[in-house]
């Protein structure tokens, strides 16, 4: 699957811890080769795709002509919040 990351993406990145970035280096290789692998909990939320980093953290995507653009990452308590508003 092709794919980009925004800016947002990369400042909320650069924000997480090193374990969680090492997690989520790991999350998206495994997207790259098997996006419906059942750890990653690839699915659309709306207007958004979300994939699972570890149990307490997501990323969030937005799906434009076969692209999926990457532009938030962090826990799933800000994820919640995200899909709520």
């Amino acid at each position: 699957m092709k794919s980009s990351t925004t800016a947002s993406f990369w400042r909320a990145y650069r924000a997480l811890t090193p374990e969680i970035q090492t997690e989520a280096r790991k999350a998206y290789q495994l997207w790259t080769v098997n996006p419906r692998h059942p750890s990653l909990h690839f699915e659309r939320k709306g207007d958004y795709w979300s994939v699972r980093i570890t149990r307490g953290w997501r990323a969030l995507a937005r799906e434009h002509e076969g692209t999926f653009y990457w532009f938030w990452i962090g826990s799933h308590d800000e994820y919640q919040r995200l899909l709520k508003s």
